[in-house]
């Protein structure tokens, strides 16, 4: 049991498990980026977007491998009672998995704790679902705001 786990069941409230994704940047030798990865809590990787791809839907330089995205990204998505969804991000490259965003619209109607980033505008339908949302809370993402520990975002 990790630390914070247990000060939070010794003060009474039982232990978060979280799940989480993220994405990464990909550069070559010469530090260019190249690409982004996927990466899961648990040290699941797959290619989200690279430059060198031919197949996959566009989004600037990059093309989307929604197959790869999937295969690492859905197994994370299943929700149960005391989980905290934490993502980073859902932006226009993740949104073209049908089934990621179908998979995200079902746990937010849900109800299910939900840590996000988003950009701050465009990307799609999606995303414009989310920032309407009456029950989302939005803040703006700083470098400042990421060097801060995430134990208050995650509240108690």
């Amino acid at each position: 049991m990790r630390e914070d786990d247990r000060r939070r069941e010794s003060r009474g409230h039982p232990p978060q498990r979280r799940l989480r994704i993220y994405t990464e940047e990909i550069r070559d030798a010469e530090k260019q980026r190249i690409g982004f990865r996927v990466v899961t809590l648990d040290g699941k990787q797959g290619e989200l977007a690279d430059k060198y791809s031919v197949h996959g839907p566009r989004v600037g330089s990059y093309r989307v491998n929604v197959e790869s995205f999937e295969r690492v990204a859905l197994p994370s998505l299943e929700m149960e009672k005391g989980r905290i969804l934490i993502i980073d991000e859902i932006g226009k490259m993740e949104c073209f998995s049908e089934t990621f965003v179908r998979r995200v619209r079902e746990i937010f109607q849900a109800g299910y704790p939900v840590l996000a980033t988003i950009p701050l505008r465009g990307g799609g339908e999606f995303l414009e679902e989310i920032r309407r949302q009456r029950d989302v809370k939005t803040f703006i993402v700083t470098t400042v705001v990421l060097q801060l520990p995430a134990q208050p975002c995650l509240g108690e």
